[in-house]
């Protein structure tokens, strides 16, 4: 091997050494994060997940970083990653699927716009494939009005936003079976930083007020 290639090879292996020991250490922060939000919901943290109850719903959550940009959407460019915090509630009951998820502004001043999606739960193709598998009634045509009219979008849009355009991205998706129905939210969280319990728990007050929203709205 050349004198260049063996600076090379060494260059490539202490980038990438670099590069997993920032990987670890963002992996202990982000568990540490879940250890200090676990007694907010009675939980636990393991394996990057947070789980425990709240006001008697079971809470899953957990902090990653990809592409919000729904697959329809995405093009060849480099991924747009941000810092996402996802965020489910079980047990939520309700009858028909639905989901919102902020879209990009055609004015840049203009309020958020939302985009409904029935197609169970806006799960995609996946959804499509739980619709033929599970009992699904007819949809109810006025259901997005309802929820339009019991302030869902404000609801949704107290969540605040960052840089993507495509989040809050929000869903229920109903019961299948005997099982409960869930609630889904996934939001961006600032570059680089976790949140607090006192931001963790202004989240789970807000997902509560959604799951109570739809319950009334969405009881079928």
């Amino acid at each position: 091997m050349s004198g260049f290639g063996v600076v090379l090879l060494v260059v490539l292996v202490a980038g990438g050494l670099v590069w997993a020991t920032r990987a670890r250490g963002r992996t202990r922060e982000r568990q540490a994060t879940l250890d200090r939000l676990a007694p907010l919901i009675s939980g636990t943290s393991k394996d990057g997940w947070l789980r425990g109850t709240y006001r008697g719903y079971p809470v899953e959550a957990r902090v990653s970083k990809h592409d919000p940009t729904p697959s329809s959407m995405s093009s060849d460019a480099s991924p747009d990653e941000v810092t996402i915090f996802q965020l489910r509630l079980g047990d939520v009951p309700g009858s028909e699927p639905w989901a919102f998820r902020r879209q990009p502004r055609l004015k840049p001043f203009a309020e958020p716009e939302y985009v409904f999606d029935r197609s169970y739960g806006g799960l995609g193709a996946l959804g499509g494939l739980l619709g033929k598998v599970a009992v699904v009634p007819e949809g109810d045509p006025a259901l997005e009005q309802r929820l339009h009219v019991a302030g869902l979008l404000d609801a949704i849009d107290g969540f605040g936003h960052g840089s993507s355009s495509f989040l809050p991205h929000v869903r229920y998706t109903p019961a299948l079976h005997d099982e409960g129905g869930e609630f889904f939210c996934e939001l961006e969280l600032p570059r680089d930083t976790e949140p607090t319990p006192e931001r963790f728990a202004e989240l789970l007050e807000r997902a509560l007020q959604i799951v109570e929203l739809n319950t009334r709205t969405n009881a079928g």
